[in-house]
């Protein structure tokens, strides 16, 4: 039997059913010994199975609605979460990648070693939570891969000796992105973190 999909669907049903009742009982061919207290009976346990089946429905969708609303507010504290550890990283990197361009600048030597301490490291960025929004998703990426390239750059300078290359364009190269860094840090979304003085 197919599923009615609103209530005013099974009208004719029961139009028909009631009809049906009152034709029987008008012929009195099959209901001499008619008990109306049995009848009335048994309408009442179906009008209570009709109301206890309505019930269970409405506590299990509120049930869900409860759950739903429970998922989205854990999701938003991971997401809280994850901007303020984000906003006090994105501070210290900031500076730490405005020093490297500098130096980088003035030709000055970058030991890697000292500025991965500093958070010139991707593998010191917070996981983000799956609810991450498209935008900061993207900044997020895009941070992490300037960081890994920045920290490859900085290695061949630091060996370009070694290696016997010439470190200019690559010099150049990390400043940009040091640079870019740097403006990825200050347009990142913000969380609602104060800051005491």
């Amino acid at each position: 039997m197919p599923k009615l999909d609103h209530w005013t669907d099974s009208i004719p049903l029961i139009t028909l059913m009631v009809a049906a009742f009152f034709v029987g009982c008008l012929t009195t061919t099959a209901f001499r010994d008619l008990e109306w207290e049995t009848l009335a009976a048994g309408f009442l346990a179906i009008l209570a199975g009709f109301f206890a089946l309505k019930a269970a429905k409405l506590q299990t969708d509120f049930q869900k609605s409860q759950h739903e609303n429970e998922i989205a507010r854990l999701q938003k504290i991971d997401e809280k979460h994850f901007l303020q550890e984000m906003e006090l990283l994105l501070i210290e990197l900031n500076h730490t990648t405005k020093d490297v361009s500098d130096k980088l600048n003035t030709k000055q030597i970058v030991k890697l070693e000292r500025y991965e301490t500093e958070g010139l490291d991707e593998r010191i960025l917070p996981l983000k939570p799956p609810s991450t929004n498209e935008k900061m998703s993207f900044q997020y990426n895009q941070l992490r891969l300037c960081l890994k390239l920045l920290r490859r750059q900085l290695q061949v300078i630091e060996k370009a000796d070694e290696l016997k290359i010439e470190a200019e364009d690559v010099r150049q190269s990390a400043i940009k992105m040091a640079n870019a860094i740097s403006r990825i840090c200050e347009n990142f979304p913000k969380s609602n973190l104060v800051f005491p003085d």
